[in-house]
């Protein structure tokens, strides 16, 4: 698996690759690159998105939250309401599961 695109810093987290798509900003899309982790955290774990070395510059739910709200984030594609991150959370999250994490 390559390495990271950004730096994160976090021991704990389990690097899942990195992950190209199209985002929403407004009403453009643009070409987004995500490095994604599962971090075991919790008692179910986090699904991090990070899309740049500056240590704020990420997005992160419990992978509970990301199952159960995967098939509405997905429902959004085409809305204003898509968030930017959550293709990539969504593909953690699957990601993770491939990878007998979750």
């Amino acid at each position: 698996m390559p390495n990271p695109n950004y730096v994160h810093d976090c021991s704990r987290c389990i690097f899942l690759g990195s992950f190209t798509y199209m985002a929403r900003y407004h009403k453009d899309r643009k070409s987004q690159t995500a490095d994604l982790y599962y971090c075991p955290n919790k008692i179910d774990g986090s699904c991090i998105a990070r899309f740049s070395s500056i240590g704020s510059d990420y997005s992160s739910f419990s992978s509970s939250i990301v199952k159960s709200n995967m098939s509405t984030w997905m429902s959004w594609a085409d809305e204003e309401a898509e968030s930017t991150a959550s293709p990539a959370l969504i593909e953690a999250y699957k990601r993770a599961v491939t990878s007998n994490l979750l």
